[in-house]
Formats: C-alpha cells, sequence, structure tokens
C-alpha cells in the first residue's frame, strides 16, 4: 500500500473516532438535561478557576484545557446561552470549549492506541493487515466489561471494572491519554536496548511531563504505577537484570511531589474550595457492595479477554513484560478498590475506583497487544485457541457498542 492510501486511511479513521466519540460528547455537554453526568460541575469549575484565577480542584487539568480552549474561541463570538445539566446551568461558550477538548483526547486515545499496535505488527511480521490494527485501536477504545448480569439487576457499568471510558466523566477519559504514554514506556525502563535514549534529556523531560500531565488530570494512575514500578524494580534487582534507574529516579521524583501537594491541597489545606474527608481503610469490598452486588462474578466478566488469553496461552504469555506488567497492575487497583475510600460524606463516592478501571484498561491494552504481535504464530499452532481469545475480545467490542448506544438515553450504571 503506498503513502497515499496510508495518509488517506489514517484521515479516514481521525473522521470517524471524531463523529463516533463526537455524538455522545455532543449529546451529553451541548443538549440540555442530557443522562446523568458531571461535566456540568466540571466546566463550571473551569469557569471559576478562570475568573477567580486560582486553582480549585487538585486535579484541573481538565479545567486547565477547558480555560485554553474557551480563550482561543473568543475571537469567534460564540452563543452564551444557557444549557441546563444535570446539576447545574453553564454557558454554551463554556460547554463548547469542553466538547473540543474531550473529541481532541478520544481521538488522541484511539492514535496512540493505532500506532502502537501498528508499531508491534511491523516489528514481526506483515501478515497482519494494517486494518486489523484500527480496529483493534477502535475496539480498545469502548470495550466495556461483559455484563451478563445486567438482566438481574439492571447494571452495566456498577460492580464491574469497566475498561472503557465513561463518556459522563471527563477526567476519567482525560486521564488515559498521558497514562496510556507512561504506560507503553514501561518496558523501555528496563531494557538495556534502550539506555542511551533513556539518558537523552529530551526523553526524561518527555517523561516528566506524562507524569505531571496523568497526576493533574487524575492521581489514580500515580498511585497503581508507583507500587508496579517498585515491585518490577526490585524483581529485576534481585535477577540482576537491567533498570535505568535514571528514568524511574525522574517518575518518582515527579510523582511524590505532585501526589503530596495534591493530599494537602484536598485533605489539609484549609483554603481549599472542595469538601474535605480522609482516606481510611475500609472492610473488605465495604464501598464496593454498596454500589452492587455479585462483584466477585462481576470482576471475571470484567476481565474474561485477557484471562483467556493466560489460560490458552499460558507459555507465551508469562513471557509478555507488558502483559505481566497489566496483569500486576491490575492487582494492585483491585486493592485501592477493595479496601481504601474515604470518611464522611465521601465514604461512597468511589473516588479510589478509579485505581483499578484504568488498571483493566492497560491490561486490555497489553493483552490486545500481545495478541495482535504475536497472533501469526498462535494462529499457525492452535487456530482455534486463537479465535476463541479473538472472539471473546469481540464480545467485550460488543457490549462497549451497548454500552455506548445506551448512554445516549440511560444513566451510567
Amino acid at each position: 500500500m503506498n503513502n497515499k492510501a496510508k495518509r488517506l486511511k489514517l484521515i479516514l479513521f481521525i473522521l470517524f473516532s471524531t463523529v463516533f466519540f463526537g455524538s455522545i460528547t455532543y449529546k451529553l455537554i451541548l443538549i440540555s438535561g442530557g443522562p446523568i453526568q458531571e461535566f456540568d460541575a466540571h466546566i463550571l469549575f473551569a469557569k471559576k478557576m478562570a475568573e477567580e484565577g486560582r486553582i480549585v480542584l487538585p486535579h484541573f487539568l481538565f479545567q486547565a484545557l477547558t480555560i485554553v480552549h474557551h480563550s482561543l474561541l473568543s475571537i469567534i463570538n460564540l452563543p452564551t446561552h444557557e444549557i441546563t445539566g444535570i446539576n447545574d446551568k453553564y454557558t454554551y461558550d463554556w460547554g463548547f470549549a469542553a466538547f473540543l477538548v474531550m473529541i481532541e483526547i478520544y481521538v488522541g486515545i484511539a492514535l496512540l492506541l493505532f500506532f502502537h499496535l501498528n508499531s508491534r505488527r511491523q516489528s514481526v511480521s506483515n501478515s497482519v493487515s494494517e486494518n486489523s490494527a484500527y480496529f483493534v485501536a477502535f475496539g480498545l477504545s469502548i470495550v466495556a466489561p461483559l455484563f451478563f448480569l445486567a438482566p438481574l439487576d439492571n447494571q452495566y457499568y456498577l460492580g464491574y471494572i469497566t475498561p472503557s471510558s465513561l463518556y459522563i466523566i471527563p477526567t476519567q477519559v482525560l486521564l488515559k491519554f498521558p497514562s496510556l504514554a507512561l504506560f507503553l514506556l514501561i518496558p523501555k525502563f528496563f531494557s538495556k536496548r534502550h539506555h542511551d535514549s533513556q539518558r537523552n534529556l529530551a526523553f526524561l523531560l518527555c517523561t516528566a511531563g506524562l507524569v505531571t500531565l496523568s497526576g493533574l488530570a487524575k492521581p489514580n494512575w500515580l498511585l497503581v504505577m508507583l507500587p508496579a514500578l517498585v515491585i518490577t524494580a526490585m524483581s529485576f534487582y534481585y535477577r540482576k537484570q537491567y533498570i535505568n534507574w535514571t528514568a524511574l529516579l525522574v517518575i518518582f521524583l515527579c510523582s511524590i511531589v505532585l501526589l503530596a501537594w495534591q493530599y494537602y491541597f484536598k485533605f489539609s489545606d484549609p483554603l481549599s474550595p472542595i469538601y474535605k474527608s480522609q482516606i481510611l481503610i475500609t472492610t473488605p469490598f465495604e464501598v464496593w457492595r454498596f454500589f452492587s452486588d455479585h462483584i466477585f462474578i462481576k470482576i471475571l466478566l470484567s476481565v474474561l479477554f485477557p484471562i483467556s488469553l493466560v489460560l490458552l496461552f499460558w507459555r507465551d504469555a508469562k513471557k509478555d513484560f507488558l502483559l505481566r506488567q497489566g496483569w500486576l497492575l491490575l492487582l494492585i487497583g483491585l486493592f485501592y478498590t477493595a479496601f481504601v475510600g474515604e470518611s464522611g460524606k465521601a465514604k461512597y463516592a468511589g473516588n479510589f475506583f478509579w485505581c483499578s478501571y484504568i488498571a483493566c484498561f492497560m491490561l486490555f491494552v497489553a493483552s490486545a497487544s500481545f495478541l495482535f504481535q504475536n497472533w501469526p504464530v498462535l494462529n499457525k499452532n492452535s487456530r482455534s485457541k486463537a479465535m476463541v481469545a479473538l472472539g471473546v475480545f469481540c464480545l467485550h467490542v460488543a457490549c462497549g457498542l451497548i454500552y455506548y448506544f445506551r448512554s445516549f438515553n440511560y444513566s451510567f450504571v
């Protein structure tokens, strides 16, 4: 395929992603009285930041991006009529600025997934088509748990660990972009082949920037990534394998400084304008059970695709670094979700649920990446097993499509 055709295909993928994700985002932000969502509160926080010239949230990246877009759009005099959200009202110009931010993030995530998968395809074999990379990238953007219990409790999200985008919550979507970039960099920190590039100042600054962006989007990725990196580094050190300490030091310093400031702002600063609470250890799954039953079955249904890969291709799967890292992240994320909460009225806010959700997304990325890269070999050695794994992935994608269309008219549960 010539370069012109490849560019055309890439442009079509960008346009498709823009229309697909733009449709649900338009419904949630720019049409009054849409399904239950959090956009109105976050948009009003952005307006408050702009008017008062101060930080009003410990994770304010969405607000900062919205303010920048609103400022750039001011030259075209957007309408300023009010839009009625679920919790409050905001004006159209601020809503449109937030709308553009979300479109850019959705498309950015899809493109990052495509380029990663396409690079893995080219590194081993060209027998897998580029079209497959587009399909899997789109699939990973929308994969959802297998909500087979929905006929029993009418819950499509609650109780599950969802790797997909919850379209109603902007910070969770935004978190995925810089966190995904960091996740895909992790193998480089433990590979001597990349030693020289990792000592490059530009690479280290880029890593520090991604850490900062991830933390300012939402701190949950840093909360799961740091323990995972400690465990991985200890394992590599014990086996006398290569570790790039410089890159890890940059990650830890940036993360700790940012998390310490966020903790102070959220839990200690008397001038902080958001609600006050304290972190506490709960009884096992206490917060989770408040929202849903059957949680252990729902956990299995949430990660059936990664489980199927481990069961079907254990010998090959256990050798894949990114896949091992994905499982480690999920276990750490589940610990936060199952045992950590907040005090007072925020106890059942479920703010630590996002730790397992972002970890689950990375596990799906690692699993799909493993299957995609090894497809020619796996398909040749055991076609039936490979087709089973692909079929389970497609089931998750199908559930993601159902959840997507359902989100136009129903609440997020």
